[in-house]
């Protein structure tokens, strides 16, 4: 059935979170503590996005997520993630496309527990815009240390429809040689 299909997406997207989250903690435990927090805000903030989500799709919601158009998406898309995830206080961060430390570790590390592939990550952070290019080094980085080869499938590197979803946000002339 569609909805036991889901189901089994689902618990495999957490699992490979939680390894994610997981590699990440260890590593903030080198780096600094700060860093621990940020994980465990990102991985919440994605686990609530899901379940939103999955509630929605169950109850055939119309543009509530995933990149559409409304209030949900609007609270739960990525600039708005990453606003509170750089916030101080009660000030949502606005810097969030930029490339200083305190606004691309956040997001480098949203994207990477986000986002349950390469592909889709680096279509999220390209769309998200600023300073993506350097972001979508340490993204892809960490997808491939989760993933291995597996982490760049024949979606990213030759399916049309991805290339066609990346054209509003990717230069033009990268597009063009793909289609």
């Amino acid at each position: 059935s569609a909805a036991g299909a889901r189901g089994v997406a689902a618990s495999e997207r957490r699992q490979r979170r939680a390894a994610m989250a997981e590699a990440l903690r260890r590593a903030a435990a080198k780096a600094g503590p700060q860093y621990r927090s940020v994980i465990d805000e990102a991985v919440g903030e994605a686990d609530n996005r899901d379940a939103l989500l999955a509630a929605v799709a169950a109850v055939g919601v119309a543009g509530a997520g995933g990149g559409g158009a409304g209030a949900l998406a609007e609270l739960h898309g990525d600039a708005a993630v990453l606003g509170r995830l750089t916030s101080s206080g009660d000030q949502a961060g606005e810097d969030v496309q930029g490339g200083l430390t305190p606004y691309a570790m956040p997001a480098i590390i949203w994207f990477a527990v986000a986002y349950d592939s390469l592909c889709q990550a680096a279509l999220a952070n390209a769309k998200l815009g600023g300073e993506s290019a350097a972001r979508a080094i340490f993204v892809g980085l960490l997808h491939a240390a989760r993933d291995g080869r597996d982490a760049v499938t024949d979606t990213c590197v030759e399916h049309r429809a991805f290339w066609a979803s990346a054209a509003p946000v990717l230069p033009q002339a990268h597009v063009a040689a793909h289609l």
